[in-house]
Formats: structure tokens, sequence, C-alpha cells
């Protein structure tokens, strides 16, 4: 008797076991759903993991960034999707309107030693996000399809600064230089012009030609400095 108590316990511990296991599984699913924390991030960044939020309100995105979890990127740059989406639509200032649709996913790259495959989402050049959360602001929130159920996130916009024309270095010091020259040679001329207008009138006080105070007045200012 006591045999068989001990194979019914061990029989009745492998069934919790099993029946434990699917709701585990969901938790660590990686194609929107709610428990699994690296569900996006961006590309050039994937430190900064975001996680999915069941809608995207107020309260969700203050969650995102309390936990550090929303992504930073810049018109042009890779916003990774760890899942099979296929399309995205992006809120501009989270009011619920989702101003840019149906944006079409691409493949990315394998990442970490697990080898998964995501899918990637390229942030349009022309995209400007208003939402703002607290002090943070620049927001955008995002909802993908093509997983198991739809994936709900949020990103802040950057500064686009692929997108700025920097000067090389040459040119920004000659256009510096030329800047100073053109500040010199406006100083100099308003010198000449009240020395000449200073010579002007002394020649008229004293009776005479203020022609040739002019003259001498220009010949004094066009000295160097």
């Amino acid at each position: 008797m006591q045999l068989n108590s001990f194979i019914v316990a061990a029989i009745l511990g492998m069934t919790a076991t099993v029946s434990a296991a699917p709701g585990h599984h969901e938790h660590h699913g990686h194609e929107g759903s709610g428990g699994h924390k690296g569900a996006y991030f961006a590309a050039n960044a994937p430190d900064s993991k975001g996680f999915p939020i069941k809608s995207i309100d107020a309260a969700s995105i203050s969650k995102l960034i309390s936990k550090n979890a929303l992504p930073k990127l810049s018109p042009g740059d890779n916003l990774a999707l760890r899942g099979n989406f296929t399309s995205c639509d992006i809120d501009t200032n989270l009011d619920g309107t989702f101003d840019k649709k149906d944006l079409t996913t691409s493949n990315g790259p394998s990442t970490g030693n697990s080898g998964h495959e995501h899918k990637q989402l390229t942030i349009p050049t022309d995209l400007t996000c208003t939402g703002t959360s607290g002090d943070v602001k620049s927001i955008c929130g995002f909802q993908c399809e093509g997983g198991h159920r739809p994936l709900h996130g949020a990103f802040a916009l950057e500064a686009n600064s692929k997108l700025l024309k920097r000067e090389p270095k040459g040119k920004k010091k000659a256009a510096k230089k030329a800047k100073k020259a053109k500040k010199k040679a406006a100083k100099k001329a308003k010198k000449a012009k009240k020395a000449k207008q200073q010579a002007a009138k002394a020649a008229v006080a004293a009776g005479g030609d203020p022609d040739d105070a002019d003259t001498s007045a220009g010949s004094s200012g066009s000295d160097t400095d």
C-alpha cells in the first residue's frame, strides 16, 4: 500500500508539471505576447528593448518610460520586430489615429545566439512624432500585424542626424575665415566714413573746401590696421 501511494504521488506531480508548461511557454512567446520584453528595439541600439503594451494609451506609454523600455530612433532607422509581422501602422501623436498606415516590413538579420529571425520596420524619413508623456517628447505609437496577435508599442523619435548635411572641415574653416575678414572690412569702412565726416566738418568750420578734407580723410582711412 505504501509503494502504491508513492507511485500515485509521482504521477500527480508529473501531471501538474505538464499542465503548467503551456502557460509558461505563452509568457515567453516571441510574436505579440505581452510577457516578452524584447519584442522590439532599434536595430542600431539593441540594448534598449521595448515590450508589448495592450493599447497605445498614457498609462502604457508611462510604463514603458519607467522601465527604460522606450527605444529611440531617427527617421530612416530600422525598428527590429521579434516576430513574423508583415505590416505596421504609426500613430504620430498618441491620439488613437494611425497617420501612417500599411508600412511594409522587411526581413532583418538573425539576432542573438538563438538565431531567431526578425522583421524590421524602416522609419519614414518624413515622420514627425508629437506625442508626449511627462518630460519625454516626440513619441510615436505603433501597431503591427501578421504575428499570432497584433503588436502594440511605442518609440521616441530623435533628431535626424543622418539627413543633416555637414560641411567638410576645410570648407567650414574657410567660411569662418571669410566671415571674419568681412567683419573686419566693415569695421574699417565704418571708421573711414567717420573720419571723412569729421574732416569735412573741420574744413567747413575753417572756411576751407570740404572736397579737400574728403580727399585727406580718404587717404588716412585707407591705412591698414
